[in-house]
């Protein structure tokens, strides 16, 4: 076998043998991590229609669509202060 027949089996079939071992081991034994890993990702996907942070606001396009106010590709000016700080390091 060449390396990339080795390669494509391992992407394929890794998953499912960690699953089976982890499955035939006791779980208190398992480490936790290696127990997420065997598990397999969460094929649940959270949504959100927008967040806050640092006291802004964003809102997905859906969201905002019929909004009279949108902040699509808003920018935010940095703090005056901090302008004059890079100015004068600058200098």
């Amino acid at each position: 076998m060449d390396s990339k027949t080795i390669e494509k089996l391992m992407v394929e079939e890794f998953p499912w043998w960690l699953k089976n071992q982890v499955s035939l081991l006791q779980k208190d034994n398992v480490d936790e991590e290696v127990l997420s890993l065997a598990i397999g990702p969460n094929i649940v996907a959270k949504q959100y229609k927008g967040f806050i942070t640092n006291s802004h606001r964003f809102l997905t396009r859906r969201r905002e669509e019929f909004k009279k106010t949108q902040n699509s590709g808003v920018m935010v000016e940095e703090p005056r202060w901090l302008r004059m700080d890079t100015e004068f390091q600058d200098a």
